[in-house]
């Protein structure tokens, strides 16, 4: 299983709104899940912050923005024809 982070539009909710998740994926790069909440940034120092804080958002930044309601998750109750059958993500390598 692999991750970044992604920004998710949750567009269902009212009022709508985006997150920075941890996202995860299957060995064929679909997604399986996401963290239920945002990401939240602690650190000992103002450098490890500002570190991780641009780490992530480079991830953040070179991926599409996930809308919640038009992302499949992979194992999320669904059949294995509809399994074999969801979209493949591309890979961030």
């Amino acid at each position: 299983m692999t991750w970044n982070y992604r920004i998710i539009h949750h567009d269902q909710d009212d009022p709508e709104w985006f997150g920075l998740h941890e996202v995860y994926y299957d060995g064929a790069g679909r997604v399986e899940g996401w963290t239920e909440a945002p990401v939240e940034f602690v650190a000992d120092t103002r450098e490890e912050m500002l570190g991780d804080l641009y780490d992530d958002f480079q991830d953040a930044k070179n991926q599409d923005v996930l809308v919640e309601s038009q992302t499949v998750r992979v194992g999320f109750g669904m059949t294995d024809e509809e399994d074999e059958d969801a979209a493949v993500l591309p890979s961030d390598d």
